[in-house]
């Protein structure tokens, strides 16, 4: 074998770290390795990415932004840049959801807005509380008249719910003076319900606080979308994008919860006649994988499909944040019994550890050296369901 001489390492020097700093680099020494031999590196540390005070957060599936609630304001943070979106989400819980990175939703008690490609829309519409009638003389004949309005956003054009419907005894010859109280920013509709004609009309619409009615079918119709429809419950224990809309979870009483979807595309109006129904539990979380709705509660897991509910599992979960969603779609839920996962659903961990699964719980995904893990924080109420294989 013929022998090749080297005259010089013509490679990278390897016997020294990358992040190793030369003299006089350290300034201050926070964030910094040092080895035996004194010198400084350089490690993986943290940045302080708002000052206030964080009351929620959330971090898309697709791991490419992150939206935080600081001071009561909502943020988009990209890994180098904010951006403000609105105020006055409030300091209380927020219910987070998303179709994809392109369209988050964020509910709290005081707002619910739609982010869109990086816009923000309100879609809070109030309700018209009350609609006022005086009785004056005009055309109409004696008939019964059913009356109900909404207000209408005049910059983005949402409708909000309907207000309750009132029904107007109308004396022979009169007319009706409807007046409802203004908003700031919101438009009118008044709907009417003629007893001669059988059929919903659209009575005006406009920003104006009177509305006249003085002859009967003389309206164009109704649009029957808007017709049965109302606002964002009150109350939503838990919420998820599903199918096209929106799914917003809560309790109709002490043991059952009411699951209601909004219209398509409409997000912000439900419709609670047509498009719910109840769970026998006090459902904890929900989410939608491979077009299953996913439901926790507290004494069992559920599984709704094609109208029909089918219990998961006999046990349930701790109240909180109990699920993650991987960017496949798959499920990972703590529940009383451990981690499972879903779709097929199973337990993966009954066997394996013994933990008290708390009375509350929050969740979240990390990704290290290309393993995903699960984390999971609890107040360690309670006793491991599984106690004689203590771990």
């Amino acid at each position: 074998m013929q022998p090749i001489q080297i005259e010089k390492f013509l490679g990278l020097r390897n016997t020294v770290s990358e992040a190793r700093q030369p003299l006089g680099a350290l300034t201050h020494a926070d964030n910094v390795l040092i080895d035996d031999s004194g010198a400084i590196a350089r490690r993986k540390g943290s940045v302080r990415i708002a000052t206030g005070e964080i009351s929620s957060s959330y971090g898309t599936r697709d791991n490419s932004a992150i939206y935080i609630i600081d001071d009561g304001a909502l943020y988009h943070f990209d890994g180098s840049t904010f951006t403000h979106l609105c105020d006055g989400m409030g300091y209380g819980t927020v219910h987070w959801c998303e179709e994809s990175s392109n369209l988050v939703f964020a509910q709290s008690e005081l707002r619910f807005v739609a982010i869109e490609n990086g816009v923000a829309t309100d879609l809070n519409i109030p309700i018209v509380t009350d609609v006022s009638v005086e009785h004056k003389a005009g055309n109409l004949p004696k008939m019964l008249i059913g009356i109900m309005a909404q207000y209408i956003n005049i910059k983005t054009g949402l409708r909000g719910g309907m207000s309750q419907y009132q029904v107007i005894d109308v004396a022979e010859s009169s007319s009706l003076v409807l007046e409802v109280s203004p908003k700031a920013g919101f438009s009118i509709a008044i709907y009417g319900f003629f007893e001669d004609s059988g059929a919903w009309s659209l009575i005006s619409e406009t920003v104006n606080v009177y509305h006249f009615i003085d002859y009967p079918n003389t309206h164009e119709p109704a649009d029957d979308i808007y017709l049965s429809v109302q606002g964002v419950p009150k109350d939503v224990v838990a919420m998820t994008y599903h199918l096209g809309k929106i799914c917003a979870v809560t309790l109709a009483n002490e043991s059952i919860s009411l699951v209601q979807f909004s219209l398509p595309s409409f997000y912000h109006l439900f419709d609670d006649i047509n498009e719910s129904f109840e769970v026998p539990d006090v459902v904890t979380a929900v989410a939608s994988s491979n077009g299953v709705l996913i439901l926790t509660g507290m004494r069992s897991i559920w599984a709704f499909a094609d109208g029909s509910l089918q219990r998961l599992a006999p046990y349930g979960t701790p109240v909180g944040k109990p699920i993650q969603q991987l960017p496949t779609g798959e499920l990972l839920i703590w529940t009383y019994r451990g981690v499972c996962q879903y779709p097929e659903f199973r337990n993966l961990t009954e066997n394996d550890f013994s933990v008290p699964a708390g009375f509350g719980c929050a969740t979240s995904l990390y990704e290290h050296d290309g393993s995903k893990y699960l984390t999971i924080a609890t107040d360690d109420a309670g006793a491991a369901f599984n106690q004689a294989f203590p771990i």
